[in-house]
């Protein structure tokens, strides 16, 4: 009894293994030739289908193999994970354009040579030749051409615009129609709309620039607010930073920080012009050169200080450190050397005066000072005329309003001199004429 139950156990074991191979082996052959039948539960090994199961391969997945290709690995994986020998491959798209594009994202588009990387970058984009790179750099460039940006928002709002270049966030942001502009740093020619053949290098350099022309600022905030001032050019920190609509102005350094409206200025040196707003056509080298200068013009100072305090004065000259610097309000005049024109004395207001020399300063209108009370010969070469272009003498005087006045001294003061022969004074003891001839003096 007990070996009958024991055969009978055995072929029914033996009838539900063979049924459940023959089951397994119909099902595997169904998920291989009707992938549109769902896998039977826990049957992950089978391929792709279109079931909502997820699904999992040891090996590499190849896609469009085509004849000729080599589609056969060896071994139960693969170095590449993903493999499409043939056609391109779309994500987030029906028909990509190159071999891979990704919407939004990436977009290799050879029908107009363009690159356009990260989210939105050239979206809207019909031009040639462009290059976006960052998160909606070129978004609304439509026919715009030959354009590159990089970084977040740069070139954001150019539309038709040619020939421009962008780098850094915001860079260029603005533009619409402008063309040939570089700009490289944050915000840099960030509000330029329709401005052409401007160059900014640095943080917010040209940042408020919107329709200004063949600007070039180099450095943190240099030109920051020039809007539509044109031909400017500011290298440092903060160089021609208040700018707006002057022309043709120069600065190199923290220089013409204060201009607004002038033009044709030039500035190199630290604090240069720093105050100057509608002044016009100076030129200062050094550091605080023209410093207060605001209105003045046609003003050049070359030197530490020179011309500091000058503020609308026109028309001065000053080269030395500290030359000029007593000056505030004054007019042609000339200072050469250092501190010259530096001291109470000099006259703040003078016209037409000349100083040359360490210390020499001008007390009049229209003076010409030489030299300091330190010096003791003063040398001049060739014939002296005075009040003649044409000397006949060593010292040829022509007057017919002043006249040729000798030293005047008392006979003790005479007695001093170290005399030689030809000496000419006015005696004051006895008012008259003393000369010395001979090896003595004599009364005339």
């Amino acid at each position: 009894m007990q070996t009958k139950i024991a055969k009978q156990i055995t072929y029914w074991l033996g009838v539900a293994a063979v049924g459940l191979v023959v089951g397994l082996s119909v099902q595997f052959v169904r998920a291989w030739t009707e992938p549109t039948v769902a896998p039977p539960g826990g049957n992950v090994g089978a391929p792709i289908n279109t079931s909502g199961f997820g699904q999992t391969k040891v090996g590499a997945l190849i896609l469009n193999c085509g004849t000729g290709v080599n589609c056969v690995f060896n071994g139960s994986s693969a170095a590449n994970g993903l493999l499409v020998p043939n056609g391109n491959v779309g994500i987030g798209t029906t028909s990509p354009n190159n071999t891979i594009q990704v919407a939004n994202l990436i977009n290799f588009d050879d029908s107009v040579y363009g690159t356009f990387l990260g989210y939105q970058a050239g979206n809207a984009n019909t031009g040639n030749n462009n290059s976006f790179i960052g998160y909606q750099a070129g978004l609304n460039n439509t026919t715009g051409s030959s354009n590159s940006a990089m970084g977040r928002d740069a070139l954001l709002y150019n539309t038709t615009g040619i020939f421009n270049s962008a780098m850094g966030r915001s860079a260029l942001l603005s533009n619409t129609t402008g063309g040939n502009n570089s700009a490289m740093g944050g915000s840099a020619l960030y509000s330029n709309t329709i401005g052409n053949n401007n160059t900014a290098n640095g943080n917010a350099a040209l940042l408020s620039n919107t329709a200004g022309n063949g600007n070039s600022a180099i450095g943190k905030d240099a030109l920051r607010l020039n809007t539509t001032g044109n031909y400017n050019s500011a290298m440092g920190f903060n160089a021609l930073y208040f700018n707006t609509t002057g022309d043709s102005n120069v600065a190199m350094g923290r220089a013409l920080y204060s201009n607004t409206a002038g033009v044709g200025n030039s500035a190199i040196g630290i604090n240069a012009l720093e105050s100057n707003t509608t002044g016009n056509y100076n030129s200062a080298m050094g550091n605080s050169a023209l410093y207060s200068n605001t209105t003045g013009n046609y003003n050049a100072a070359m030197g530490h200080s020179a011309l500091y305090s000058n503020t609308i004065g026109v028309n001065n000259s000053a080269m030395g450190e500290n030359a000029g610097k007593s000056i505030t309000t004054g007019n042609f005049n000339t200072f050469l050397g250092y501190a010259a024109g530096f001291d109470a004395s000099q006259k703040v207001n003078a016209v037409n005066s000349m100083a040359l020399g360490y210390g020499a300063n001008t007390t009049a209108d229209n003076q010409i000072v030489i030299g300091n009370s330190s010096v003791t010969q003063t040398l001049l070469k060739g014939k002296v005329g005075i009040g003649t272009t044409s000397p006949q003498g060593v010292l040829d005087v022509v007057s017919t309003t002043g006249a040729f006045i000798v030293p005047r001294m008392t006979t003790v003061q005479r007695d001093a001199l170290t005399a030689v022969n030809g000496m000419i004074v006015y005696n004051t003891t006895g008012n008259q004429f003393n000369f010395y001839e001979n090896g003595a003096w004599v009364l005339k």
